[in-house]
Formats: structure tokens, sequence, C-alpha cells
């Protein structure tokens, strides 16, 4: 026979300190973060710990590991954002100045001419680019470069902004130039569009958001009177972005804070527990909260993998292809992983600027193939890594976490993201411990179980 499951007033109580912690997720995004990082790190804690001969070692090294990998990967990402940062400009801006005038795909000039060097004779590059069977416009842009300045590099002087070799139109131009090619199968495709208002609807849309009395309202509010007004607006603007990333530097010193200290005070809390529990229902509160930790820290550590693992794939794939911003967007493949779907949002733009790269005869069809391949093999890679890795750790359908992460983002924003899933999984529990068989009894019998 069942257990006696605990009275209304027990859970009503449990349901009040859940709504509370849920109304103050944003508040609370370090010390949840801080949770789940423990919850991460506590096998490993347990396991160090007869080793190093004390648990606060352990927890030390298992904590300052992460945060060292964390620094490690921020002082490469930062770098890394910067320099794709550059070459996005490029691409959408476009560079060689006058060189560029009527060509509409990039030039490879550095396959014929080093774009580092400081001296050089116009005529002798377009001489030796010819004689290694360079396109006439390369020939022509060698031909006709200007005499070298003082340090100045031949990348400088053809307007070769970020020294890659290449001289690239930029993505709006090569756009407006394939919308004018009727004989492409892409020009006829955007012909079709504009023709029957698409490309109107969309343009009409980004005015009207744009628009200046849009932005005025905006920016100013009913209150625009002055020029002091629109001063203390924008004021107001950069604070709200200083204290964002205020917000972000705290959460990030705290999450580790609060991981040491959960982890250091994990075993009194284990000790404690069982003291504050009925005796008549110490037993089922014990197992439905071993579950509910062992539940969530195996997901959390199983999806962590997993997405890594999608994240590596797609970004070293993307890179050795060439595509923009590979790198970066691979691991927000990889990152957006963790939330089911959601990696579409970085796929998109991906293949937006592909079709742009091979429509316009930078690259071939065969290209954006391998694309979509290398995608393919990360969330192929996925579905094969998460019933391995994670397994029925949480025992939810995907369709139960979409709706789960769905309500929780709307709830709570990115901290219903993180406490979506271990909330759910959380009920899940609660409902196969406590109402299920109770429901089931009085199915079977009329009455609800003792």
């Amino acid at each position: 026979m069942p257990t006696k499951t605990p009275t209304l007033t027990s859970l009503g109580a449990f349901a009040l300190v859940a709504a509370l912690c849920w109304w103050l997720a944003g508040v609370l995004v370090p010390l949840v973060l801080g949770a789940v990082l423990a919850l991460v790190l506590a096998p490993t804690v347990d396991r160090w710990t007869p080793r190093l001969k004390s648990r606060g070692r352990a927890i030390a090294v298992s904590v300052g590991s992460i945060v060292l990998l964390f620094v490690l990967l921020t002082a490469i990402a930062v770098p890394m954002m910067i320099a794709e940062a550059r070459h996005w400009t490029v691409a959408v801006t476009g560079e060689g100045g006058s060189a560029m005038t009527g060509i509409d795909h990039p030039l490879d000039y550095g396959s014929f001419a080093d774009p580092d060097q400081t001296d050089w004779h116009g005529a002798q590059l377009a001489a030796a680019a010819q004689t290694q069977g360079a396109p006439p416009e390369i020939v022509r842009l060698l031909r006709d470069v200007a005499a070298p300045g003082r340090d100045h590099t031949l990348a400088e002087v053809v307007g070769d902004r970020d020294g890659d070799g290449r001289l690239e139109p930029g993505y709006a131009r090569r756009l407006r130039l394939l919308q004018r090619d009727h004989s492409s199968a892409m020009g006829r495709a955007i012909t079709w569009l504009d023709r029957n208002g698409v490309l109107r609807g969309v343009r009409n849309a980004v005015e009207q958001t744009l628009s200046r009395d849009r932005i005025a309202k905006l920016l100013s509010g009913p209150q625009l009177s002055t020029a002091g007004d629109v001063g203390m607006r924008v004021l107001g603007s950069v604070g709200d972005v200083l204290m964002t990333l205020l917000g972000v530097t705290v959460t990030a010193l705290l999450t580790p804070i609060y991981a040491f200290l959960l982890l250091l005070a994990l075993p009194r809390w284990r000790s404690a527990l069982p003291n504050y529990l009925p005796q008549d229902q110490r037993a089922l509160w014990l197992r439905i909260g071993g579950r509910i930790v062992a539940s969530i820290s195996a997901f959390v550590r199983g999806r962590v993998v997993v997405c890594s693992i999608v994240g590596a794939i797609t970004a070293i794939g993307w890179a050795l292809l060439g595509v923009r911003l590979g790198i970066l967007a691979g691991l927000g493949v990889g990152a957006l992983t963790l939330v089911p779907l959601a990696n579409v949002l970085v796929l998109v733009p991906v293949l937006v600027m592909s079709v742009i790269e091979c429509a316009t005869g930078a690259r071939g069809w065969g290209w954006l193939l391998g694309v979509l391949g290398i995608y393919a093999v990360g969330q192929l890679a996925e579905s094969v890594l998460n019933p391995l890795i994670v397994g029925d750790a949480v025992e939810l359908d995907l369709l139960t976490m979409i709706v789960a992460l769905t309500i929780g983002g709307a709830l709570a924003g990115f901290a219903g993201l993180v406490l979506a899933v271990p909330v759910a999984a959380t009920l899940r529990i609660l409902a196969e411990e406590l109402w299920l068989p109770r429901w089931r009894a009085w199915a079977e019998n009329g009455s609800p179980a003792p």
C-alpha cells in the first residue's frame, strides 16, 4: 500500500515557495546558475574529496577549473569576435572602391600578388598575374594600382580593408545587381517576389518601423519638448546598457561563488534534511528528492556535453568551408541546441549569407550543400548522442520540453529557460510519486489510496 501522501497544507506551502522563487527568478539568476553548476560538479567533488583529503580543496579545484576554462574561452572569443565583426562589416559595406566598379563578385588578387608587400610596380604585377592566368579584372586592378606610399601595403592601397587578399563588393550591392540579372534563377525569383508585392511589403514594414516619427516617439515619449529631454533619454539608454553590462558582470562573478558555497553546504543539508521531514513521510520525500536531484544533474551534464560536441562539429566545419562568422555561428548553434529547435535562429542568417555568396558567383552551389551538410551532421550527432549520453534523465518527450521552455521563457525570460526543464522534471516526479498512484487507485477501486 502506498505511503500516505503529504497533507494539502504541505503541498500548498511547497507550491507557494516554488511560485515565490519563480517570481524572483530574474533576481536569482546567479543563484540559479550557481545551483545548476553545483549539480553538475557534485559527483566530481564527491569523487575527488577522498583523494585531496578535503572537500574544500576538491570544490576549489573543480570550481576553479571551470572559472579558468571560462576565462580562457573568453580571452579567445573576444579577439575572435572583433575580427569576425571586422570581416562582417567588410562583407556588408564592400571594399575596393573604384576598383570594384561594375564587378559583382570577390576578386582574389592575393593569389597573384602579395597583399603585404610594400614595394611594387603595377605593370610588373599585372604582367606576372597575366602570365599566371589571372582573370582580366585582376590584371586591370594590378596594372592600375597606385605607386607604393610610405609604409603602405598593397592591401591598403587597393582598398583591401581586412588584408585577406580579396576585394569584396557589399552584400547589399550584390543583391541589387542580382535583382537586375533576369537571366539567373535567383534574379527571376527576386523579380517575382517584387512583382507580387512581397518585397514592397517588407520594405514598407521596415520603413514604418524605422520612420522618423516612430523613432522620435520611442526616444522621447509623450513629454518630448526640448533638446534637453532628448539628451536625458540618450543618457538613460546609455545607463540601461551600463546596467546590463554590470548585471552580466555581477552574474559572472557571483555564479562560481554561489556554486562553491552550495557545494560546501551540501553534506550538512543532506544530513540535516531528514530531521525536518515527518517520520511517516521521510522515506517518500527522501526518495523524491533523490530522484529530482539525480534527474536534473544527469540531464544538465549530458546536455552540456552533447551541445559542446554539436557546437564543435558545426564551428570547425563551417570555419573550414570559409563561412562568414563560421566559428561564432557554429558555437551559437551548439549553445542554442540547449533549447530544442532554437539553433534555427543561427542557421537562417548563415543560409541567407551563403545563398548570396552562391547566387553572385562567389561560391558554387555545391558549397551551399556543404554548409547545410555540416549543420545536418551536427544535428545527426545530437540525435545519436542525446539518448546515449543524456538517456532518459528527465523522461520528458520533445513536445513537453518545447512547451515547458516556451512557458518558462515567456514568464521569466532567461531564468525561465534555465528553470523550465528542471521544473517540468520535478513536476513529473511529484506526479509519479504523489498523485498518479492515488489517481490509479481511484480509477481501479472508486476511492483514492490512503
